[in-house]
């Protein structure tokens, strides 16, 4: 946080630079304090789900969270 003044980054980018933070997380920060729509945070159940009623085709959550 020092190399952002303190401050929470707004950006996917830098958020990503954080001890323990993923797109996951940054997706959910970036929505949820900024209101900025960057992506859709998937947790692996949605993606379990997703592939048993076969609305991706995709094997890893990843993967998904990129297409």
């Amino acid at each position: 946080m020092a190399d952002f003044g303190g401050e929470v980054p707004q950006e996917m980018d830098q958020l990503l630079t954080l001890p323990g933070v993923a797109r996951k997380t940054a997706n959910v920060v970036l929505g949820s304090w900024f209101k900025k729509a960057i992506g859709v945070v998937v947790d692996t159940h949605v993606h379990r789900i997703s592939r048993r009623w076969e609305f991706t085709k995709t094997t890893t959550l990843r993967r998904s969270s990129r297409t």
